[in-house]
């Protein structure tokens, strides 16, 4: 976003990639670090930037950032790790004015896709509970391209967790059943295409869930890859309120 004589910037970024923490959950010395429990993980980032031209050669910079480290529950515990910074700063540009490149952009495609994607991943469910669990879901998404780059849609998920009637028993449910591994609903989502990569953000609620609750929130983060013009890689991480649930790898039909 920006102003017509170009004085004022407005931009975001979405940032994914692999981080190494040194100090990790242990049982027997590190018992109150509940945040993370495995040295490799996960890195999310997100953060707003703007740019103010004080001259043609000096900028003032200001910009929020929001980073959220994760195993995607692969082991437990895993609250997940959040840090938040700010930063303002000076930039001087030492060659002349910049040129201001219009490139011929294509019309936006005018027309709806459908998709279906099935990933599985693996969770678990604490760190005195031992054990891995298997886990997948089935979604179906229209969505509607507003541009080149940007797309809003909506879906309908369906999830298993074979740890969920586990889960129900640690909790005290006294009759649990085959069909308390499944569970339910439907989401809002905006993508960002960049030629084959796909950024997509997700925010849902569950129309059923034994475990979780009726209308429980739940949200989805990731990358999406067009492998040819109709069959897409997904790799996503699913949470409730950013604590993960599992990390999704599938692959999807587009058409």
């Amino acid at each position: 976003i920006h102003t017509s004589n170009d004085r004022f910037f407005l931009s975001w970024q979405i940032g994914l990639g692999i981080a190494y923490l040194n100090k990790v959950f242990d049982m027997n010395t590190n018992y109150d670090d509940l945040a993370i429990s495995a040295h490799w993980n996960a890195h999310i980032n997100l953060g707003i930037n703007s740019t103010f031209k004080i001259t043609d050669r000096i900028e003032l910079t200001l910009g929020i950032r929001g980073m959220h480290y994760s195993n995607g529950k692969l082991k437990s515990p895993n609250y997940g790790l959040n840090v938040m910074t700010a930063n303002v700063g000076l930039s001087y540009r030492f060659t002349g004015k910049q040129k201001k490149i219009n490139p011929t952009v294509p019309a936006p495609l005018k027309k709806y896709n459908t998709e279906i994607i099935y990933s599985a991943g693996m969770t678990t469910i604490s760190a005195y509970e031992k054990g891995n669990f298997f886990i997948s879901s089935l979604c179906a998404d229209l969505i509607k391209p507003v541009t080149n780059k940007h797309s809003f849609g909506a879906g309908f998920d369906v999830f298993y967790n074979h740890s969920l009637p586990e889960e129900l028993m640690i909790g005290g449910a006294n009759h649990v059943t085959s069909i308390d591994n499944f569970y339910s609903g439907i989401h809002l989502m905006y993508e960002i295409t960049y030629y084959r990569i796909i950024m997509t953000i997700q925010i849902g609620s569950y129309l059923y869930s034994r475990y979780y609750g009726l209308f429980t929130p739940y949200d989805r983060v990731g990358l999406k890859y067009k492998i040819t013009p109709h069959f897409i890689g997904n790799l996503t991480l699913k949470t409730h309120w950013a604590v993960a649930e599992y990390i999704e790898w599938g692959i999807g039909y587009k058409w």
